[in-house]
């Protein structure tokens, strides 16, 4: 079948997944056979909009959120970034620390184009070097906006309307490929609010001590914290190593 059937086959079995419905349970809900709702997700047949609607009716979703296939090569809009990497990317991986559970961990970012604005789908906590990104601990939707100084994404998770997510990241100057940046959004332990220092990359990092280092705030940091009552993220990944 056809790479639209494929892709839209692939959003219901990610959403179905996601919301806790086996194959079994979203077919009774839409009077269909569980061989049918296999067959759907695999792409080997075409879906009426009218079942369509209903899955989506099922899964909580909007009717786009199955159907918003983007034709690949579409150009991207990038306002006031010319061709830096990550004006054009239309992936950038997300690095993070943990210190509760000594844990890294990797998310992608995926930019979509939208009609009138730049839409984007947040996959938090992948398996490591996975493509695979329906195996994710979390996933939101929302929008990006590129500026002269800042690319900024607000996001929703789509299992938790309560929680939304804000991201900063620092646009390189020049052509680099990392640049440091916030994440703001709920602890998931306590669901009180939190800011978190990220690295932003348009390839993916290996996990090692260097890159744990650089997510970690130093001593000279703490200090600013304390003293100026305010968490910053440096411009440039040079700017976090200590002195």
């Amino acid at each position: 079948m056809g790479k639209v059937n494929h892709y839209v086959g692939q959003r219901i079995q990610f959403f179905r997944k996601l919301k806790g419905f086996t194959q079994q349970q979203l077919a009774g809900a839409i009077g269909k056979s569980k061989a049918t709702v296999s067959k759907y997700e695999k792409g080997e047949i075409s879906i009426d909009v009218e079942t369509l609607n209903d899955i989506s009716q099922v899964l909580g979703i909007s009717l786009a959120q199955l159907t918003n296939y983007t034709e690949p090569g579409t150009d991207l809009r990038r306002s006031h970034l010319g061709q830096g990497a990550f004006a054009t990317a239309d992936t950038i991986y997300l690095y993070q620390f943990d210190g509760s559970r000594m844990h890294m961990s990797e998310s992608v970012l995926r930019i979509l184009p939208g009609s009138e604005q730049n839409r984007a789908e947040l996959y938090m906590d992948v398996d490591i070097g996975d493509d695979n990104y329906q195996n994710c601990a979390s996933f939101y939707e929302g929008t990006v906006e590129y500026h002269s100084t800042v690319i900024t994404f607000v996001l929703r998770n789509q299992c938790n309307d309560a929680e939304q997510l804000m991201i900063y990241l620092n646009t390189p100057m020049g052509r680099e490929q990392e640049t440091p940046g916030m994440l703001c959004g709920l602890n998931h332990q306590n669901l009180q609010p939190v800011a978190i220092r990220c690295i932003f990359s348009v390839h993916r990092m290996k996990l090692d001590d260097e890159l744990r280092q650089q997510l970690t705030l130093s001593r000279e940091e703490l200090h600013n914290v304390r003293r100026l009552n305010r968490f910053t993220v440096p411009a440039a990944l040079h700017e976090t190593a200590e002195g």
